[in-house]
């Protein structure tokens, strides 16, 4: 759960940065520069600084993990920079789907090219970094465009299931380690014990969060005032 002392530090420095763009009325980026395949100029070297700092002592696939109180500089940054995305692409709007539209070819590009050459320059930061960054903005946007893909209009199930998933994702650790420990000394192969383990915690959080979360202060502190439209402020520079 470490990520979550990250939003801390992102949602003060999106709370700061929001006030000072306010008081000194600036505009946002052309919407094309932040909802569209043109964000990957800027987000991918931007991206590359970090993450040539990741797997300098243990060579690995992705960012690293954080390991202490103070947040380590070179995943803040890493971080924050797909955290201000989102919030630039809430900000501008993408209501025409610009962002992820090509997501087979995003996927494609990801997986059979960006993934395998992730892994084949582990050893060295400097050669890895860019198929690595490429890999985790192309999955992103392909990932964005699939959704839109499968679910392509307004859908109550999953908003239900969203709404649910910020509850899920505090409390489920304890409730998991509980049914991996009662159902460990089962004669049952591991990947139909680890459905079963999967499958029970997510109908009893989702029971959890119907009763006590859903109608209650606890849900308006985790996803805000229910029944309120989500507003988007509007664009102060057109694309």
């Amino acid at each position: 759960l470490w990520f979550l002392w990250f939003l801390v530090w992102f949602a003060l420095a999106f709370a700061a940065v929001a006030a000072i763009g306010r008081r000194l009325r600036l505009p946002l980026p052309p919407r094309r520069l932040v909802a569209s395949p043109l964000a990957l100029v800027w987000l991918v070297p931007l991206t590359l600084l970090p993450q040539v700092f990741m797997g300098l002592f243990t060579p690995a696939f992705g960012p690293d993990t954080s390991t202490s109180l103070l947040p380590q500089p070179h995943l803040l940054a890493y971080y924050g920079l797909f955290f201000a995305h989102g919030a630039l692409l809430f900000l501008c709007g993408d209501d025409d789907g610009r962002v992820g539209r090509r997501w087979g070819l995003a996927l494609a590009a990801a997986i059979l090219l960006c993934f395998p050459a992730g892994l084949a320059t582990m050893g060295s930061p400097l050669a890895t970094a860019l198929p690595q960054v490429l890999y985790a903005w192309l999955m992103c946007f392909a990932a964005i465009g699939l959704f839109r893909r499968l679910v392509p209009r307004e859908s109550g199930t999953w908003r239900y299931l969203s709404d649910s998933a910020y509850w899920l994702y505090l409390v489920h650790m304890p409730l998991l380690i509980v049914l991996q420990r009662a159902i460990a000394p089962w004669d049952l192969p591991g990947t139909v014990k680890f459905l079963l383990a999967c499958g029970a915690a997510t109908a009893i959080l989702l029971a959890s969060y119907q009763l006590v979360v859903r109608h209650t202060p606890i849900g308006t502190l985790l996803n805000g005032p229910r029944g309120q439209p989500r507003s988007r402020a509007a664009p102060s520079a057109s694309s």
